[in-house]
């Protein structure tokens, strides 16, 4: 490794090379204004991150330290279903899950359409966490994906309603014959 102070350009280069003879590469560089150009990750150790405290914030943490970007398999608390496309990406804590859901095996059960299986545990429950557009469905209105906090931290589609919150019910999938196809979207904090 070699530190070069380049005062012509008004930067510090870091060089490192495999061996004491081999060609040195330029690894990062402190620019006169004060950016730091990397040409590699920045790969911290388990426990470590971005320290935001310089902002003094009122949180409890100010480290990011998780960004991760998957798939999941989406289940259905009765009957399966056919997913196509379930990603999810968590930055810290927070978690955005999407995915396409369609072919759903209960279309008969006067229970509520629940999702389960997200990639990780939710810390907080009993919230709004996205938004749903499906198709074919006896009821119009229930595109407010709901994290439930009675059924294991499922997402439950509900909607507004004269009295009491409407929910979908599989027993109103597929209506008039036609497959009911989901797009759903939604975001929540994970227990760690």
């Amino acid at each position: 490794s070699a530190i070069i102070m380049d005062g012509r350009l008004g930067r510090i280069v870091f060089t490192a090379s495999e061996t004491s003879t081999a060609t040195r590469t330029e690894t990062f560089t402190f620019n006169r204004n004060g950016d730091l150009d990397l040409t590699g990750n920045i790969v911290p150790v388990s426990g470590k991150g971005i320290d935001f405290g310089a902002t003094s914030g009122s949180g409890t943490s100010e480290l990011l330290d998780d960004y991760e970007e998957g798939t999941w398999t989406p289940q259905m608390h009765d009957g399966t279903v056919s997913v196509l496309s379930a990603q999810y990406t968590k930055i810290g804590r927070q978690v955005t899950v999407v995915a396409r859901l369609y072919n759903f095996s209960d279309t008969s059960t006067n229970d509520a359409l629940r999702i389960k299986n997200l990639p990780f545990a939710a810390n907080v429950t009993g919230v709004a966490a996205g938004s749903v557009m499906y198709s074919y469905s006896g009821q119009q209105h229930a595109t407010v994906l709901y994290l439930d906090s009675s059924h294991n931290g499922s997402l439950n589609m509900y909607g507004g309603h004269s009295g009491a919150f409407d929910n979908l019910r599989h027993n109103e999938l597929n209506a008039s014959g036609q497959v009911t196809d989901m797009y759903i979207f939604a975001t929540y904090f994970a227990a760690s």
